[in-house]
């Protein structure tokens, strides 16, 4: 990611964070309309499930900066998600899933560069895990 990149996504998640439950809420409820399968996999009560994310976002979001302060965090994540059965498609559902949910959640101000940056984003986080995972 480039240091632009890294700025325009902390910049726009700081613009919703504030909306960070009906960020996480979009995101699940888009998940679960693109692959209703996976919907067994998470436990009935969403709430912590929801929170969870909201922690790893914020966490990875302002550790950009410093990737080799995260790039363990998000490894280990990798290994954790390899352990649920998390294959290539999954990771691909949940791009598309967060891509839509920044996007509902910022409105119109969402630009076509923060996309983007987004997109670049979340192609580093989940290739560092898918990584991780097959290596482990």
């Amino acid at each position: 990611m480039t240091p632009v990149q890294v700025e325009l996504v902390q910049s726009s998640f700081d613009r919703v964070a504030p909306q960070a439950s009906q960020l996480v809420k979009t995101f699940y409820d888009e998940v679960f309309r693109i692959a209703p399968q996976l919907r067994h996999i998470f436990p009935a009560d969403m709430g912590e499930q929801r929170t969870k994310l909201i922690h790893t976002l914020t966490y990875a979001v302002n550790g950009l900066k410093f990737p080799h302060s995260i790039i363990p965090v998000v490894q280990a994540l990798g290994v954790q998600h390899r352990d649920y059965d998390v294959d290539p498609a999954q990771y691909e559902v949940v791009g598309a899933a967060l891509l839509h949910a920044l996007e509902v959640t910022s409105g119109p101000s969402f630009t076509a560069a923060e996309r983007e940056a987004w997109t670049a984003c979340y192609g580093l986080l989940s290739t560092v895990m898918q990584d991780a995972a097959a290596a482990a």
